[in-house]
This record gives structure tokens, C-alpha cells and sequence, in this order.
């Protein structure tokens, strides 16, 4: 992770242009031309979030439905050995039409899980990014949403060298997708971006460049990406290696960069306009 003192500025205008405009989408509606290019749009660049393409046959035509959800923040077995087969087994009923067939969907005897309609952009980013999935309609242009979150909670341990004596207890592990989704969780915007690289000849290490896209400065992430680009190793062992590969200088006066193991840390980090790389 690295500090530009030339990005503070520029963070900062960001920032309080993006807490005007988070305040004008929760009351913007979903449009009424809403399709599946204006959801992958609207996360474009979050590389964590998933989006699946059903079509599933009935006595009238078929019936094309998207569904999009962070994969880290879910339970997986309930979406596949419920969710799924519950929503197939309705829309393949005879005679089936959405519009009589709302209340059955919103049916916990039908879902097991709440569900109920998403209407403005603001609440539908909230809840996909704090672990609902998103069900829409194709056709009928309706959105709803079913939450089953199992974001991570405890289970990650803290960190042996950063002792947290009132902040949360949580702290990285080796998987980039529980640490993409500890971070997720408390950072329930779309404007939270990872850019997943593969780095190491041999190694085919999985690196993930982690910013806000409306509070950095481009052109820091621009150099960056460049960097990250022309590593051109056999085997990336750690962060401290790819350290190496970021800077001009091999020893500065003041740290460059901190490593931790902290989420919180991380999204303090995030927030004022610096980034995080995470091996």
C-alpha cells in the first residue's frame, strides 16, 4: 500500500462529490429500461461479483432470468441446493406469469428466505454488497432481491503482530476472496474495485489491486497497474517481493508502504485515497 501526498487533495474532493451523489441514488428508482448491460455496468470493475444467466422453459415461453451476487458474502449451498431448484420448480409450473405469481416467490414455504422487491439503485447496491442475491427478471423488468448473506464473520483469526484492543478481531488470511469479502462488508459500495492480475512464470501467484475508483487519483492506479505489469519473475513468494517492484528508490526516510493483516485498517486506508495489493 502506498501514500501519494498529491492524491490527498484531489481524495478529498472525490470523496464529497461521491457523498452527494450516494445520496441522490438511494432516491433514484431503477429505470424503467433496466437489462442486464446496465447492471454489469453499473459494477464495472468489481471483479468479485458474479453474474448468472438462467433460462428456464415454460408453457408460454421461455423465461430468461439474471441473477448477480458476491460470491464470498453468500451461502453457496443454499443458493444451489434451495434457492435454485425452488425458483426453477416455479417458473417451469404451467401457466406461469409473474405478475400472478409475485406472492409465491415472496412465499418463505416456497423460498425459505424473505424476499421482496428492490426499487431504487442506492438500496440494491447496499444489499448486493452486504451478501443478498439479486433476481431479475428479464422480460418483465422486475428486480427482487433473497438474502441468504453468510458474510465472514469470526473465523478469520486477528493478527499475531497487530493487536486490536477495542476494534474489530477479524484479520487477513490467504484467501483473496475472504479478504476481498472482509473488506466488502464494511466498504457496501460499487465504487470498491479489485483488479485481479496473475503474477510469477511458475507461480501463477492471483494479486489483487484494491481501490476506490471515485477517490484515488487515475493516474496513481495508472502507474501502478504499469508496475504490477512489468513484474516479470519466475515466483512471487509474498508481498515484500512485489514491494520491490513499486518503488524507485530501494530505501526512503519515511515508509513508503504498510503491510498489515487488519480489514480496518485496510478500509481507513481506502477511504483516504490510497490503495492496497493484496498477494
Amino acid at each position: 500500500m502506498r501514500r501519494f501526498s498529491r492524491s490527498f487533495r484531489f481524495s478529498r474532493l472525490n470523496e464529497k462529490f461521491y457523498e452527494k451523489l450516494s445520496k441522490d441514488m438511494n432516491d433514484i428508482p431503477l429505470p424503467k429500461k433496466t437489462d442486464e448491460t446496465y447492471f454489469r455496468r453499473l459494477f464495472q470493475g468489481v471483479n468479485d461479483i458474479t453474474f448468472l444467466n438462467l433460462n428456464f422453459p415454460n408453457q408460454n415461453e421461455e423465461e430468461d432470468i439474471l441473477l448477480f451476487y458476491f460470491p464470498a458474502m453468500i451461502d453457496k449451498k443454499e443458493l444451489m441446493d434451495r434457492i435454485l431448484p425452488r425458483l426453477e420448480g416455479i417458473v417451469t409450473s404451467e401457466f406461469f406469469t409473474l405478475e400472478d405469481n409475485v406472492d409465491k416467490l415472496k412465499s418463505l414455504e416456497l423460498f425459505f428466505v424473505p424476499l421482496k422487491t428492490s426499487e431504487d439503485i442506492g438500496e440494491m447496491i447496499t444489499n448486493v454488497c452486504s451478501g443478498k442475491v439479486m433476481v431479475y427478471f428479464q422480460k418483465e423488468k422486475k428486480l427482487f432481491e433473497v438474502d441468504i448473506s453468510n458474510p465472514p464473520q469470526r473465523a478469520p483469526e486477528e493478527s499475531g503482530t497487530e493487536v486490536s484492543i477495542r476494534g474489530p478481531k477479524d484479520g487477513f488470511i490467504e484467501e483473496i476472496g475472504t479478504n476481498l469479502a472482509l473488506i466488502r462488508k464494511r466498504l457496501m459500495t460499487n465504487t470498491l474495485l479489485n483488479e485481479q492480475l496473475v503474477i510469477g512464470k511458475r507461480s501463477k501467484t492471483k494479486v489483487s489491486l484494491i481501490y476506490m475508483k471515485d477517490i484515488i487519483d487515475p493516474e496513481i492506479i495508472k502507474e501502478v497497474k504499469k508496475r504490477l505489469k512489468k513484474i516479470d519473475v519466475d515466483v512471487v513468494s509474498g508481498a515484500s517481493q512485489i514491494k520491490e517492484y513499486l518503488f524507485d528508490q530501494a530505501y526512503t526516510l519515511f515508509p513508503l508502504l504498510d503491510f498489515t493483516q487488519r480489514p480496518d485498517f485496510v478500509v481507513a486506508s481506502l477511504v483516504q485515497g490510497r490503495f492496497a495489493i493484496s498477494v
